[in-house]
């Protein structure tokens, strides 16, 4: 397994709101690295303890590491399963109408 989507940035102060995202925290960099199949069972396991993907985990693990607190979390993924879910309800809603106006 390869994992790849751990990016690190040139500072991670965060500190500035109304600035582009390349302008807060520089040039993004890209690291790869191979695991083999036991870090990558014991990953996966670690990664479903916090809800995240492995690469999610591998990234918060290397922030903590190098001492790197500053760093906002990536919440991509939460919006998206915020937006997944707000519209299923909407679809649960609209053919639970469909169900009581049809006899």
């Amino acid at each position: 397994m390869i994992l790849s989507c751990v990016s690190l940035n040139d500072s991670g102060t965060g500190k500035y709101d109304k600035m582009r995202q390349d302008e807060k925290y520089g040039k993004r960099r890209q690291v790869s690295f191979r695991i083999g199949p036991v870090a990558e069972d014991r990953l996966a396991r670690a990664a479903a303890l916090f809800n995240m993907k492995g690469c999610e985990y591998v990234k918060a693990v290397l922030y903590k590491d190098l001492g790197i607190y500053d760093e906002p979390p990536d919440r991509r993924r939460l919006a998206w399963l915020k937006q997944k879910r707000r519209m299923q309800q909407e679809e649960e809603d609209d053919s639970s109408l469909l169900c009581e106006t049809n006899p």
